[in-house]
C-alpha cells in the first residue's frame, strides 16, 4: 500500500473530507488529493502535518500489515527510508 493510499484509507475511516484535512493542516485539498492519488510525493514535513491532521502517529501513515516504513533524517540532513518488519 502506497503512502497516498494509506492517507486516504485513514481519512475515510475517520469519516473526514478533504476539506476537513485542509482546515486542520493548511494544505490545499487539491494538493492532498494529488498525494492520495499518487501524483505527488509529500515531504517529511508534509507527512507530519497530515499525520497530525489525521490524529495518528507519523509511523501509522506508512504502516501496512507487512511492514512499517519510517522516515529518518540523518546527521547531514539526508532523508532515508528504513523498512522494519513488525
Amino acid at each position: 500500500m502506497l503512502i497516498g493510499d494509506r492517507i486516504c484509507a485513514i481519512r475515510e475511516a475517520k469519516k473526514l473530507s478533504l476539506g476537513d484535512i485542509e482546515k486542520r493542516c493548511s494544505l490545499l485539498r487539491v494538493y492532498i488529493s494529488q498525494v492520495e492519488n499518487g501524483h505527488l510525493v509529500p515531504s517529511a514535513e508534509t507527512l507530519e502535518k497530515l499525520a497530525r491532521a489525521l490524529e495518528v502517529p507519523l509511523y501509522n501513515v506508512g504502516t501496512t500489515n507487512l511492514q512499517v516504513e519510517t522516515l529518518l533524517v540523518g546527521r547531514r540532513g539526508f532523508l532515508c527510508s528504513v523498512s522494519v518488519a513488525p
